[in-house]
């Protein structure tokens, strides 16, 4: 069930700080479906601020927050 609308953005600097700084934390984020787009990607920090943002507001939208 729904509970609500969520929203959520991220900073792409914030998200090329992450990504170049964790990179092994960021299969632990994506489905492997995701983890092959993201490794595809020309631009990972965008695609990942992109993916995480869209999980993150889903999650909201449920009521269960995926970072907290």
């Amino acid at each position: 069930m729904i509970k609500g609308a969520g929203i959520d953005a991220l900073e792409l600097g914030r998200a090329k700080s992450f990504v170049a700084k964790f990179p092994d934390k960021i299969g632990s984020f994506f489905s492997p479906r995701e983890k092959r787009r993201f490794g595809k990607s020309r631009r990972k920090h965008e695609c990942f601020a992109v993916i995480f943002s869209a999980k993150e507001s889903a999650s909201k939208a449920l009521g269960i927050s995926v970072t907290h």
